[in-house]
């Protein structure tokens, strides 16, 4: 065991003497593989900066568009109200008119009716007064029931 012990002193001391002696080398190959690493945390993290910038990028953009969505939104709301708001005004008005000349049509036609009605009972009254110089009483009786008859059917 002891052989043993003696060479691991003797190769410790050797490596240590030997790193002290040529440093450079030694590290050489330790700074060539940090180097490497560098460059690729270099190349890392502008690639993380790019993605990071199109991510950006593309929330600026949505945000844009949700904002630009929400003004439509608000535009196609208010004109659907203004023509919600013209048509109910113009049935409002067509109503109105309606009504109108409803009512119209309602006075003309018991104006009429009671123009007709008046020239009918005018037309009556002359007609029974005639009718005793033409026809005997109970004739008369008789024709008037039929004019009373026509004029109530009529009326």
């Amino acid at each position: 065991m002891l052989p043993l012990l003696i060479t691991h002193f003797i190769l410790d001391f050797l490596v240590n003497a030997y790193q002290k002696s040529q440093p450079e080398i030694v590290n050489a190959e330790k700074n060539k593989e940090i180097q490497m690493l560098d460059r690729v945390l270099l190349d890392l993290n502008l690639q993380r900066d790019i993605i990071l910038n199109n991510i950006n990028e593309k929330e600026i953009e949505l945000k844009s568009k949700n904002e630009e969505l929400e003004r439509l939104e608000l535009e196609l709301n208010n004109q659907t109200t203004k023509i919600e708001g013209g048509f109910l005004e113009v049935q409002k008005n067509l109503k109105v008119i309606y009504e109108s000349f409803k009512a119209k049509v309602i006075s003309g036609r018991i104006f009429t009716d009671e123009i007709l009605n008046s020239v009918a009972t005018s037309y009556r009254s002359g007609f029974i007064e005639y009718l005793p110089e033409f026809y005997a009483p109970v004739e008369v009786s008789n024709r008037v029931k039929e004019i009373d008859q026509v004029i109530s059917n009529h009326a």
